[in-house]
């Protein structure tokens, strides 16, 4: 033993050990040493080795037993995948002595049969006498019962306090449980936990030391740890402890000693009574044991005058008490582990938070020129929500820096920020509880990342300076938080919008919002199936419109081929037959054109009479000078034009000739001299006023005979009227062209607009072009009667909007389905946010409540804790400290 011990070293365990818990107590004591994971590890190092054992009947517990055994190998399991160096063994088993020993019930233990098993045993330790029921001896299992009435039969609970039925089932399970009941090999110490007071660990635990000094052999070294019950407990914990402690004194005394060491202590001083295993002073004295545990096996090299007893082997009773003067590592170590923690949360809160903005701002910078229509709402504003919300985001970021745990740790990243915003932010930036304004809470966000920006120099704590960058980061991320919310505000759709807003914000709980965007996108494809049948539906109404409007093209162009004849016949009539290719009106414009240049001719030469030197002019000289040659072909192709008689014309002209040069011949005969008579050149006057009144006569004869055509002005002013021929042949033409529209406007039936307006169509200087006219003329007057046109625009019109329509709603739809894959995208990221955020929030208030509930010393029966922090050892705190 003392070659395991380094003298010195506090603490104090052999390379290989072997515990042995027996009993209700025993197992309760030994569970303690399963907590202290640093006692499990010490023997999971290379060379080491730990085997820890449990014994009980009570076949209540057996199940937990069973599962607390197999919980310490899944923990140490645990423990080595985490740290591949670990080379030692730690190994724990839980045995049910009733399983092992094949029984059932107690009275399986009173046969005559296992009696003579038990007492043929060759192998020590032997049994001589079966007190369970051995005739030879005057034990009888009947005559048992009767000194004792409350012998249970079955183990539930145990055995009872009955420390006989426990031997003897130790007994039957070492004679006939074969290889499954435990050898204990090895070399090290084995220690014996037991409780003397109770029956399973107090009535085996001498017989089980027997065992093990028989299979490891007579020089191995046990060591017992027993528990005397408190005298406040029941006459049969104190009968049993006292018989315990007369064997263990009897063999003493016979030079047998089992037991190298052994360490008693009492529960007296817990004032424990059956049922009492959470009195606190009880708790107290279970996780005060592994100290004592441990502390004893130092007992060889201990330099304590007082127990010098202690370091001889063999020694009597070792009376041991423990108490803990406890330092609060584990709390400093989950104080400091948990900041370590929050910060690791805060690192992930920006790392997921990151993922899940970038995902928002390429979507945003993929889709708004995309889908303009989707972000052209101009008339949402910043809410007061949006505002607390993103000022509680700065909050949640302030939280970690603002804690007092950082001072205890000595980080230097709290005063870092607060000399950076109060030497440098704005006063009216410095307290955010204050800012209303949500761009001023941005600035405040963005000023405070430039300035930590600018602090070059690294800090000496690894975790502070991790602390100090997931800081910026996460302000870096606040600051485009706060620009994207502002591009959500563009967002038309409520439902698309409402879905922006919790991503940015990485809401993990989308189930409401899932399904409005599923409502609306529902919504939209009904609607879109509606705008499908309205479209089918004002189609039918266009092809319908369009089928009447052909249906009277077809008409109007019959019409027309019946027009056609009628049409060609006026065109001829209008243009004339005379071969010459001239319109009538053209050749009347150009007769009267003459015939007025003759009488402004006639009406100068009638004013040369009146001048001195005027001379008398023969008759055939007078009409040889006018163009009366003219004139008469120009008759005749109005006469070709029309095939009527226009010598009347012919007459008209020659006459008025005639009649003003009468007239000159009358103004010339009275300048005449007396010597013009003389020489026999004297004019006969009155036969040239014969002949112009003869010829006045004739001329008012053929105005009369031709009124309206040919007019006299008095005295004798002679002017044919304007329009003399085509007026007529108007008239004419006006009267066919309305005898061939008449069949066209009863089949239409017009009224007296549309028929004027179908009138003024009947233009054009050739069949096809007055035919075209008259066909479209028509067809306005009809489309405007019937509104085909109108109707089939507005249709149109109305089809388009519709299709339009569908169109933004189907630009619509397909956006909220990239908004439901953004939300699956992101899924994963926001879920680890909101766990980081819980995570980092939880883990604030934790070290909050513990340093509020860990601040002052507790002293109890077995345990002092001191409560105060000193950031000196905080900061020193490992996670390999104890």
């Amino acid at each position: 033993m003392a070659d395991d011990i380094i003298e010195g070293k506090p603490f104090q365990m052999p390379d290989e050990l072997t515990v042995v818990a027996v009993g209700g107590c025993g197992k309760k004591l030994i569970s303690n040493l399963y907590e202290h994971d640093w006692f499990l590890e010490h023997f999971l190092s290379d060379g080491k080795r730990l085997s820890l054992y449990t014994f009980d009947t009570d076949s209540n517990q057996r199940k937990t037993d069973i599962q607390r055994a197999e919980e310490v190998e899944r923990k140490v399991g645990v423990m080595q995948r985490t740290n591949s160096q670990m080379g030692g063994s730690v190994k724990s088993y839980h045995y049910h002595l009733p399983d092992l020993a094949n029984v059932e019930r107690v009275s399986s233990l009173t046969s005559e049969k296992i009696c003579e098993q038990m007492k043929n045993r060759r192998e020590r330790p032997l049994v001589d006498v079966w007190w369970m029921n051995d005739p030879e001896y005057g034990f009888d299992y009947a005559s048992l019962k009767k000194v004792d009435r409350n012998i249970v039969d079955d183990f539930g609970g145990g055995v009872h306090r009955r420390r006989a039925i426990s031997k003897a089932v130790f007994y039957k399970g070492i004679t006939q449980g074969g290889e499954q009941f435990p050898s204990f090999q090895g070399h090290g110490p084995v220690a014996i936990i037991v409780g003397l007071g109770g029956g399973t660990g107090s009535g085996m635990f001498i017989d089980l030391a027997r065992y093990i000094k028989e299979k490891r052999g007579q020089e191995s070294k046990i060591w017992l740890f027993a528990v005397l019950p408190a005298a406040s407990e029941g006459e049969k914990e104190q009968l049993n402890a006292a018989i315990a402690l007369s064997e263990i004194e009897y063999l003493n005394m016979k030079d047998d000693k089992l037991f190298n060491y052994i360490i008693v202590s009492s529960l007296s001083p817990t004032g424990y009574v059956d049922g009492g295993d959470r009195k606190q002073e009880v708790i107290e004295f279970d996780s005060a044991f592994p100290y004592m545990f441990i502390n004893s096996f130092y007992l060889p090299t201990a330099d304590i005058s007082a127990i010098v007893d202690a370091k001889k082997d063999y020694s009597g009773f070792i009376f041991a008490d423990s108490h803990v003067i406890e330092y609060p590592v584990e709390n400093l170590r989950s104080l400091k582990k948990g900041f370590e923690d929050v910060i690791d949360s805060f690192a992930g809160m920006s790392e997921n938070r990151g993922k899940i903005l970038k995902a928002v701002g390429d979507f945003f910078a993929t889709n708004i020129n995309a889908y303009p229509n989707e972000f052209s709402k101009t008339d949402s504003e910043i809410t007061r929500d949006d505002v607390n919300t993103y000022r509680k985001e700065i909050e949640k970021v302030k939280k970690v820096w603002e804690n007092d745990i950082t001072d205890l740790l000595n980080f230097k990243t709290q005063s870092i920020i607060e000399s950076a915003v109060t030497n440098n932010m704005p006063a009216v930036l410095k307290d955010i509880s204050t800012i209303t304004e949500y761009d001023k809470l941005i600035e405040y966000v963005a000023r405070l990342k430039k300035l930590l920006e600018n602090e070059s120099k690294p800090h000496e704590n690894a975790k502070d300076q991790e602390l100090y960058e997931a800081i910026k980061k996460n302000l870096q991320l606040l600051e485009v938080m706060g620009d994207l919310h502002k591009t959500t505000l563009k967002v038309n759709e409520k439902s698309a919008r409402t879905a922006f807003v919790n991503l940015i914000r990485g809401e993990e709980n989308f189930g409401k919002i899932s399904d409005d965007l599923s409502a609306r996108e529902s919504a939209l494809k009904a609607e879109i199936s509606e705008i499908d049948v309205k479209i089918k539906a004002r189609r039918a109404e266009r092809d319908e419109v369009e089928t009447l409007k052909s249906k009277t093209d077809d008409k109007i162009n019959s019409e027309m081929n019946n027009l056609s004849k009628q049409i060609e016949d006026y065109i001829t009539i209008r243009q004339g037959s005379g071969g010459d290719g001239a319109a009538i009106d053209d050749l009347e414009r150009a007769f009267l054109d003459k015939f007025a240049a003759l009488l402004f001719l006639l009406k100068e030469k009638l004013s040369l009479a009146d001048k001195n030197k005027a001379k008398p002019i023969k008759r055939e000289d007078w009409l040889k000078s006018l163009p009366l040659g003219d004139i008469q072909a120009d008759i005749e192709k109005l006469e070709r034009a029309t095939s009527a008689d226009f010598k009347y014309l012919k007459d008209l002209a020659e006459s008025l000739s005639l009649y003003y040069f009468n007239e000159y011949m009358i103004k010339v005969a009275g300048r005449q001299t007396f010597i013009d008579k003389v020489l026999g050149k004297k004019l006969e006057v009155e036969m040239f006023r014969s002949e112009k009144a003869t010829k006045e006569e004739r001329i008012r004869k053929i105005s009369k005979m031709h009124p309206g055509k040919i007019s006299i002005r008095d005295p004798f002013d002679v002017f044919i009227q304007e329009k003399f021929l085509s007026r007529e042949y108007d008239a004419k033409l006006g009267s066919i062209r309305e005898s061939a529209l008449a069949p066209v406007i009863s089949q239409f039936n017009l009224g007296s607009e549309e028929k004027a307006q179908l009138i003024r169509s009947f233009h054009g200087n050739d069949t096809v072009s007055v035919l075209t006219n008259v066909r479209e003329g028509l067809t306005e007057i009809i489309n405007t009667r019937e509104g085909y046109t109108a109707k089939y625009n507005k249709i149109s019109s109305d089809i388009d909007s519709l299709i339009q329509s569908q169109k933004d709603m189907q630009q619509q739809k397909g956006f909220l389905a990239l908004i439901e894959n953004l939300i699956g995208e992101t899924f994963d990221a926001r879920k680890k946010f909101i766990a980081n955020v819980e995570s980092y929030e939880g883990g604030l208030r934790s070290i909050d409540e513990k340093r509020r509930s860990g601040n002052s010393t507790v002293e109890g029966m077995y345990r002092t804790w001191f409560g105060e922090i000193n950031p000196n050892v905080l900061s020193l705190i490992k996670d390999d400290s104890y």
